[in-house]
C-alpha cells in the first residue's frame, strides 16, 4: 500500500472518529470509549525481533528534510493510544481513556526545540516543558531527549502515526504502544497555550493605527 493511499486511509479514519463521538454524545462513558477506537485501524503489521522489541517494516520512508518540513507548524494533538499485544494485535480499548490521572501528551516544534503540553492532574492545569531532540532519518527514529524515543510510521499534513515504548508487560517483555495525533494549526496550539497561561499574546506595533503607537 502506497504513502498516499495510507494517508488517505488514516484522514477517513480521523473523520469518522470525529462523526462517531457526535453520534455517541449521548452514550455511556464506556460505550464511547469503545466507540472511540473502533476505526483506527492501522494499515501497517507489528512486528517484534528476539529481544521483544516491536518494529513495523511498511513504514512510510521520511527524510530529515520532510520532517523538519511536516515539524515546523502548527503541532500535534492527541487522538488515541492502543496497547500492541504481544501477539502483534492491538488492544481494543484505549490506553489512557482506561487510566486515572494519567493523560495524553501533545506536541508542537518551534526554534529547535520539542515542546510537550498536556493536563497535569497533579496540579490541575495544563503544563507545558522543552526539549532537545534529534530526528534519525534511517529509522524514522525520533528521541526526545530525557523523554522518549518515538518510532514514526506516517507523517503528513494531516496527522501522525507513531509506535512508542510504553513499560512493560506482566512476564517482564518490553510493552509498546500505538498512537494516533492529529494536525493542530498554529491557531489552536497558540490558542490552547494561552487559555492555559503559557503564552502571552503579543502585539506587533507595526500592525497598530498610529494613533495607538
Amino acid at each position: 500500500m502506497n504513502r498516499k493511499s495510507i494517508q488517505q486511509k488514516l484522514s477517513l479514519a480521523i473523520a469518522s472518529i470525529a462523526l462517531v463521538m457526535g453520534i455517541s454524545a449521548c452514550k455511556t462513558p464506556k460505550q464511547q470509549s469503545d466507540m472511540q477506537v473502533i476505526n483506527l485501524t492501522p494499515n501497517v503489521n507489528f512486528l517484534f525481533n528476539k529481544k521483544g522489541e516491536c518494529y513495523v517494516k511498511n513504514k512510510q520512508k521520511i527524510s530529515a528534510k520532510e520532517f523538519q518540513d511536516l515539524t515546523g507548524f502548527g503541532g500535534f494533538m492527541w487522538v488515541s493510544t492502543r496497547i500492541i499485544n504481544e501477539d502483534g494485535q492491538l488492544a481494543t480499548k484505549d490506553y489512557y481513556r482506561s487510566m486515572v490521572g494519567l493523560n495524553p501528551v501533545n506536541y508542537y516544534f518551534k526554534g529547535g526545540k520539542c515542546h510537550t503540553f498536556f493536563f497535569s492532574s497533579a496540579t490541575g492545569k495544563t503544563v507545558s516543558y522543552e526539549y532537545t531532540y534529534r530526528y534519525d532519518a534511517e529509522s524514522n527514529r525520533l528521541t526526545i531527549d530525557d523523554f522518549a524515543d518515538i518510532d514514526i510510521i506516517t507523517l503528513s499534513e494531516g496527522a501522525m502515526e507513531v509506535v512508542q515504548p510504553m513499560g512493560v508487560f506482566p512476564n517482564g517483555k518490553p510493552r509498546y504502544a500505538y498512537t494516533i495525533y492529529r494536525r493542530a494549526g498554529d491557531e489552536e496550539v497558540s490558542s490552547i497555550l494561552m487559555r492555559s497561561g503559557l503564552l502571552k499574546p503579543s502585539i506587533n506595533l507595526d500592525e497598530l493605527p498610529e494613533e495607538e503607537k
